[in-house]
C-alpha cells in the first residue's frame, strides 16, 4: 500500500456554527461547503456502514481548508448521538488527545493578532533562537490548534 497524502483531519465539535465562526473568521481559513445529514439517508446509510451500527446516526459538518488548499479539516457537529464534550482535565499530553499546526508567516504577530481577537493561548509563543517558534491556542471546544513558523533555512 502507498499513501499518496492526507486527505483531511476530522474534528469532533459541540457547535459547528461556532466553530466555523473560529476556524474561518478569526484563524482565517476558507469554508469550502456545509453539510447536514437529517435529509440525507444515502449519507446515514453509508455512516452506519463505516461505523458498523444499525442506531441512528445525524451529524452537520463543514469542510475549511488553508490559503493553500492542501489541508482539508472537517469540522463535525454530532446530534445523534450527542457529542460529549471534552472534559476539563484533559491535558495536551494525554493518550488520544490530538493537535495539528497551522503553518504563519509571523509567529509573534499572529500571537498578537489571535489575542487581541480573545483566542485563549497555553502560553506565549516558544521562540527558537535562529528564527521562528511555535506556540497552542484552544478552539471553542477546547481543542489544541497550534501554530508555527519554520526556523529559517
Amino acid at each position: 500500500m502507498e499513501i499518496e497524502r492526507v486527505a483531511n483531519i476530522i474534528r469532533a465539535v459541540s457547535d459547528l456554527d461556532k466553530s466555523i465562526h473560529f476556524y474561518c473568521d478569526i484563524l482565517g481559513m476558507k469554508l469550502e461547503r456545509v453539510i447536514d445529514t437529517e435529509d440525507n439517508p444515502a449519507s446515514q446509510e453509508f455512516h452506519r456502514k463505516l461505523y458498523n451500527t444499525t442506531a441512528h446516526i445525524r451529524y452537520r459538518d463543514a469542510f475549511v481548508t488553508a490559503a493553500d488548499g492542501a489541508l482539508v479539516i472537517e469540522l463535525v457537529q454530532y446530534m445523534v448521538p450527542a457529542a460529549r464534550p471534552m472534559p476539563p482535565e484533559v491535558k495536551f499530553t494525554d493518550a488520544g488527545v490530538t493537535r495539528f499546526t497551522l503553518r504563519v508567516k509571523d509567529i509573534k504577530a499572529a500571537y498578537e493578532e489571535l489575542s487581541a481577537k480573545g483566542v485563549r493561548f497555553q502560553g506565549p509563543p516558544a521562540l527558537r533562537p535562529a528564527g521562528g517558534g511555535n506556540v497552542l491556542c484552544y478552539d471553542p471546544d477546547g481543542n489544541i490548534v497550534g501554530l508555527t513558523q519554520p526556523q529559517p533555512q
